[in-house]
């Protein structure tokens, strides 16, 4: 029942983001901000539990954004297990 809710609270959180990176590769603005870094180790959280990597898979723009993000070298060098 609690992750039933999570995931529908989840889901509502993703479709925002969704639509918020929507013809942009990053939350705020041209370039990189902290609202991107935030929020990439979170999504990278998510994304470990099959109920939020299918959740993630509807969300395209959400997808396309961090795996620019995760292509970067500071994020490679900080993630845990090494990406």
């Amino acid at each position: 029942a609690v992750i039933d809710a999570s995931v529908k609270e989840m889901a509502g959180q993703l479709a925002i983001l969704d639509r918020a990176y929507r013809g942009s590769d990053y939350l705020a603005g041209r370039a990189l901000s902290m609202a991107d870094l935030f929020l990439a180790p979170i999504l990278y959280y998510v994304e470990q539990f099959p109920e939020g990597k299918a959740l993630l898979a509807k969300h395209p723009n959400v997808m396309r954004a961090q795996a620019l993000i995760r292509a970067r070298a500071s994020f490679l060098d900080t993630a845990p297990g090494g990406v």
